[in-house]
């Protein structure tokens, strides 16, 4: 049996890299890591405050939409301040929940229309496709080809 010397265990300890130091949501490089890092907490913690523990406005928007799918709650969606985000955050919570109703509070017409196609997919609901109004949506809704003039 052979004994290691007291130099070789000082060797081994020096080539253990460092215990990586534990980061909060606020540390992340990037503003997506930001944004998986907060949702995933308020995920955990069933509380969208969570999201709050940023001083960058868009990671903060980007996270309550995320929670608010999460949970399947639109009313959440009226803490998003930016209407496209607010928008597409009830459209993807419409079509978690297979609930073409919720289209009917969206502001921005294309993402309106999107939201009842996106519904639409889900349900295979054929009187969706009468809410939508543009043209090549509605066609990928009918199936009825658009014949430009």
């Amino acid at each position: 049996m052979r004994f290691i010397g007291f130099g070789m265990i000082a060797l081994l300890i020096m080539a253990v890299p460092a215990r990586a130091e534990i980061l909060t949501c606020a540390d992340q490089d990037n503003p997506i890591d930001q944004i998986l890092c907060l949702s995933q907490e308020a995920e955990n913690t069933m509380d969208i405050t969570a999201c709050d523990n940023t001083d960058h406005d868009g990671v903060r928007q980007q996270c309550y939409a995320k929670y608010a799918e999460f949970v399947s709650d639109p009313a959440l969606c009226a803490k998003i301040t930016d209407t496209e985000l607010k928008d597409m955050c009830i459209s993807d919570i419409a079509k978690k929940k297979e609930d073409a109703g919720l289209c009917q509070s969206i502001i921005t017409s294309g993402l309106r229309d999107s939201c009842y196609l996106k519904v639409f997919y889900k349900t295979n609901d054929k009187t969706l496709c009468e809410k939508i109004n543009d043209a090549g949506l509605k066609s990928s809704c009918t199936g009825e080809p658009v014949y430009v003039k």
